[in-house]
């Protein structure tokens, strides 16, 4: 009967809410995945028994947030688990896979992704795979939480005047068997073994010892236990005592967010790496992320990147009167060349002959032109070129004057979602440009 009413009690006083919780599963139901991504990302492995942590993640979230815990959390965290499982192994996971590429992440560079029969075939193999980890997992968890539910809560949720009758109702059940064993001081202790049986003897709920340990009457050392007389009549608020199992899963949390940061900076620190080219004649950096051509037909440096789209589209057959230009690589060029300074001596001269070929051709794009300085102080021309037509067609283009040579930068795609990578790479490599050994013409 006084189990029941403990009972009553505990659901009573039940306090949390929905909405925290739900929000906290999904950021621990989040971090519980990262070591899953971490090892199919970096290990070239499907561990999908890893995703089990997803189902604690979300658990441990929704506690950490003051969750709500009714008979309807083991369906939250299910749900919440699956639909996490579901969200990293078919989108986060493809866009992180994207990102190590170098390329632009973004719904058609995923959809590009999944156009490769192998990939999508792999990814939905692994999702199933991981759903069912993920489900075990959660099985397992919601058993805790229905066990919980079922035993109530202790010291949680208690106001001072109801805690206070449970405590009472703890001391006058349990110190008997204190009593019976002599375990009322340090000297003289109750093993756990004997404890318990003396507790399920006498019926009584585990949560009610828990109650006398809150607020330090029973004390554990060693494995052992003793009845702390001293405490029995003073006004000790409960402790809140964090179990191992939160400790390990804080220190996971902890881990998980470390290593979510570590794939940031590394990525960005990969996106930015550069490397210097030179020949002797001229010199400058380029970015890691774009791939050199070998035999290609321009002379100089050539260079290309899949930016936002891949190259899995150009792998299928097309028909050569309806290709779709948008799914090539962008390209980059860099050369140089000797002028005849008697027509061409000055970068205002240069500047005035681009803009008069361009204008001059059957279409006339959008152009956009300006002088400038680069950073290492050549004066250079820079220009911007739009296509409209099919194929559309966005360019950026330098010229960098040094006495009677010119170097080109020309950057170029059929893609016009590339145009802001595109110019700013274009811009990166004018900037570094140097005439290596010469002197910076005035």
């Amino acid at each position: 009967m006084a189990e029941k009413e403990n009972k009553k009690i505990d659901n009573k006083e039940q306090k949390g809410n929905y909405i925290t919780g739900i929000i906290g599963a999904i950021i621990g139901g989040l971090i519980g995945a990262v070591p899953w991504i971490l090892v199919y990302i970096y290990g070239n492995m499907m561990v999908a028994l890893l995703a089990i942590l997803i189902a604690g993640g979300a658990y441990y979230g929704y506690k950490l947030c003051k969750g709500k815990i009714t008979k309807r959390l083991p369906i939250i965290i299910m749900l919440i688990s699956l639909v996490i499982v579901a969200i990293v192994s078919l989108l986060i996971i493809p866009a992180i896979l994207i990102h190590s590429e170098g390329l632009n992440v973004s719904m058609e560079t995923i959809e590009y992704l999944y156009q490769d029969s192998e990939f999508s075939s792999a990814i939905i193999r692994d999702t199933v795979i991981a759903v069912i980890f993920t489900a075990v997992g959660a099985g397992v968890i919601n058993a805790n939480i229905k066990k919980e539910i079922e035993e109530g809560t202790t010291a949680k949720g208690q106001n001072p005047e109801e805690f206070k009758k449970l405590k009472q109702e703890a001391i006058e059940k349990i110190k008997p068997i204190f009593e019976k064993y002599n375990a009322l001081s340090r000297e003289h202790k109750i093993d756990k073994i004997e404890l318990e049986a003396e507790l399920e003897e006498k019926e009584i709920g585990v949560n009610l010892l828990d109650v006398l340990k809150s607020v330090d009457i029973v004390r554990k050392e060693k494995g052992k236990f003793y009845y702390n007389v001293e405490n029995e009549n003073r006004d000790i608020q409960p402790k809140k005592q964090i179990s191992k199992s939160n400790i390990i899963a804080i220190i996971v949390a902890v881990i998980a967010i470390i290593a979510v940061i570590a794939i940031i900076v590394n990525g960005e620190l990969k996106k930015n790496a550069t490397t210097q080219v030179s020949d002797g004649v001229i010199s400058f950096e380029m970015n890691n992320t774009w791939t050199e051509y070998t035999n290609y037909y321009v002379s100089g440096w050539n260079y290309y990147k899949y930016i936002n789209s891949l190259p899995i589209a150009n792998t299928n057959e097309v028909d050569a009167n309806n290709i779709d230009y948008s799914t090539y690589p962008a390209g980059l060029n860099v050369s140089y060349f000797e002028i005849d300074t008697s027509e061409y001596g000055s970068i205002e001269e240069i500047a005035n002959y681009m803009a008069e070929y361009i204008n001059s051709g059957d279409e006339v794009p959008e152009f956009e032109q300006e002088i400038i300085k680069t950073e290492n102080g050549y004066d250079a021309v820079k220009m911007k070129i739009t296509y409209s037509s099919d194929p559309a067609q966005v360019e950026y283009m330098y010229y960098v004057l040094n006495d009677n040579m010119v170097a080109s930068v020309d950057v170029y795609s059929f893609n016009l979602k590339d145009d802001k990578e595109i110019g700013k790479i274009a811009q990166q490599v004018a900037d570094s440009f140097e005439w290596v050994g010469a002197e910076v013409s005035e």
